[in-house]
């Protein structure tokens, strides 16, 4: 395969386009519904090597055999489609040789791949379109064929979440993050708390109800380069200057104390600065529950898709 040129003389619209393509690739998006690429894109030949090279290649990392066949299925249907009337059609080898191979070595049911838990990646939405590099995102381990349900808490990062994290940059939001300390409730696959900490918040705890959900934020921690070493006080508590990213199981109805975080500065348990939520206004509303946001000083900010905007509770 020639060297990929740099100079694909697209617009700067063909250029978002090609890169929504990729990021809704890295989301692990439905492939009956993703957006391809148009068929005057699909039938340029350097097109489809930057397809292969930063869209199918670059997800090697993040392996998902049964989602790769389908969208590896799909793509040479669209592209079999762009070619027919093209002066000369041709299609890049590498797509139909990488489908026949996972077809015929991908063996696990479809029961064991709805138990699986693959890495699903998610560019925050104000980075600018990078067509030439991978972009940076948040990984967080998903089980994306399991639905929503009773039980089924830290297997999606649901639409809610992400339409918050789409405010996180404006100055209502952002103003109670950088350089404070924020505590997430129900974090589930904790792409809100990781972008926290990217965007610089001082201390970040997440929290969710399912102790497999909390195992599974220290691997995500991880993953993303976040620091998560916290000590933890005899009483249970989270030394407060231990750690920028945290995370803890927390049932509603528990002690609320033991979220808490610890002042080494004073000894004193202290109030977060910022507790944020998405999805779960309901149990927000419960008073006992809300009395452990005990400091003047605390914002809560929840986020629910019947409100379609982020609230502050405090104003």
């Amino acid at each position: 395969m020639q060297p990929l040129s740099e100079d694909l003389r697209c617009s700067s619209e063909e250029a978002k386009e090609l890169v929504r393509f990729r990021r809704q690739y890295m989301q692990r998006f439905d492939v009956k519904f993703m957006q391809f690429p148009s068929t005057n894109q699909l039938s340029v030949w350097e097109i489809q090597k930057w397809i292969w090279h930063f869209v199918c290649e670059v997800q090697t990392r993040n392996p998902f055999p049964q989602y790769d066949i389908k969208f590896l299925k799909r793509l040479q249907l669209e592209l079999e489609q762009a070619v027919m009337n093209a002066e000369e059609p041709d299609i890049l080898d590498a797509f139909a040789e990488a489908y026949t191979a996972l077809s015929t070595n991908t063996t696990v049911s479809s029961n064991e791949s709805a138990c699986n838990y693959v890495w699903v990646s998610y560019v925050p939405p104000w980075k600018a379109c990078e067509m030439y590099a991978p972009e940076e995102s948040i990984d967080v381990l998903e089980r994306p064929n399991v639905l929503s349900a009773a039980g089924f808490t830290g297997h999606r990062t649901w639409e809610a979440a992400l339409r918050f994290g789409s405010l996180a940059r404006s100055p209502q939001i952002s103003s109670q993050i950088v350089g404070r300390t924020v505590l997430e409730l129900g974090s589930g696959t904790g792409f809100l708390s990781l972008l926290c900490a990217k965007l610089g918040a001082k201390h970040v705890l997440a929290t969710d109800g399912d102790v497999g959900a909390v195992e599974r934020l220290t691997e995500t921690a991880q993953r993303n380069q976040v620091s998560c070493d916290a000590n933890t006080n005899v009483d249970g508590t989270i030394d407060q200057v231990s750690y920028q990213f945290a995370a803890k199981q927390y049932q509603w109805g528990d002690d609320i104390e033991l979220l808490a975080t610890q002042s080494r500065e004073s000894g004193r348990k202290a109030a977060f600065d910022t507790v944020i939520a998405a999805d779960v206004v309901p149990s927000l509303g419960n008073d006992d529950q809300m009395g452990f946001f005990h400091s003047p000083s605390t914002q809560v900010v929840v986020y629910h898709m019947s409100l379609e905007s982020a609230s502050n509770l405090n104003s």
